[in-house]
Order: structure tokens, then sequence, then C-alpha cells
């Protein structure tokens, strides 16, 4: 019976390396927290705080504007600080911290949309130097080929938006 070669023929060269397995798979669930987010944090201020039109364009405004303030400053920051999986981590734990509060404050009745602006652009803030730092993580993906290891990342942030329009493919983190 021939169990260990049958099986390893069936995964895909890419994914029997184990560091980019975990990378993939790290990217793949911060993905899908993007996707739930975005979704989310517009529902919450239009259907909690009954936020209008005017707000929801300040809501918008306030997710993209950290990229046009901070971008080039953090991807100049991340190339020389180095350490971009420590970062990418960091990031994400301070944007899913940032996003915890707006769930824990509406349980305590104490949710305001300056608030839901606020995390807005904390999170905002972090996908700067996060989307900096998966753009450039060959650290992260050493060896094989580069251009199989960026389809397969992009694969998972399309899958992540199964369910949301198909311009989610184009996410921001």
């Amino acid at each position: 019976m021939n169990t260990g070669t049958g099986n390893r023929s069936l995964v895909p060269p890419l994914l029997r390396d184990r560091v980019f397995r975990r990378y993939w798979g790290a990217s793949t669930v911060s993905m899908f927290g993007d996707q739930v987010s975005s979704v989310a944090v517009p529902l919450t201020a239009v259907i909690v705080l009954r936020a209008g039109p005017a707000a929801m364009g300040y809501l918008t405004a306030l997710l993209w504007l950290p990229s046009l303030l901070f971008g080039l400053h953090a991807g100049a920051w991340v190339d020389r600080r180095g350490r971009r999986r420590h970062m990418m981590i960091l990031a994400d734990v301070g944007r899913a911290a940032a996003l915890a509060t707006i769930p824990v404050c509406n349980a305590l009745h104490a949710l305001t949309l300056l608030q839901v602006y606020a995390v807005t652009f904390v999170v905002g803030t972090l996908c700067s130097p996060c989307a900096t730092g998966r753009c450039s993580c060959r650290s992260c993906r050493p060896g094989g080929t580069w251009t199989g290891r960026r389809s397969s990342t992009a694969a998972g942030r399309c899958r992540s938006s199964a369910g949301r329009p198909s311009a989610a493919c184009s996410s921001r983190c």
C-alpha cells in the first residue's frame, strides 16, 4: 500500500513549504477578518447608530485617509526597520483590538459614532504598514517561485471575499 507518496503528490509543492503555509494561512485569516469588518462596521453604523449618508461618507473617507497620509512613510519605515513578519502580526493584533471595542461598547450601551470613526481611522492606519509588509515580505516566503507564492496569496484574498461584490478582490490589506 502506497500511503506516503500518493498523498504527497496531491499537495502542491508550494504548500509543502511549512514557512509559506503558515504565512498563507495567517494571511488568509487576516483577509477574512478584513472582509467581515468592512461589512460589519458600516452596518453597525447604519443599524445601531442610525448614521446617515454624510456620516457614511466620513466613515469611508476615514478608512482611506491614512493611506494618503501615512502610506509612503509606512513603506519606508517597514523597509528600513526590517522584521516585517513581526510588524504584520502586531498590525493585525492592533486592528483586531481596535475592532473589538465596537461590540464591547455596544454591549455596554456606550457606542458612539465618534468612536466608530476613531476605530476606522486606527484600522486604516494599521493597514498601511500591513499592506506594505505583505507586498515586500520575501522573508516570510523564502525560496520557490515568487509568482506562485504571490498568486497563492492573491487567491486567498479573493476567496476571503467570496460573498462580497467582485470589486472586493482588490482589497486594501
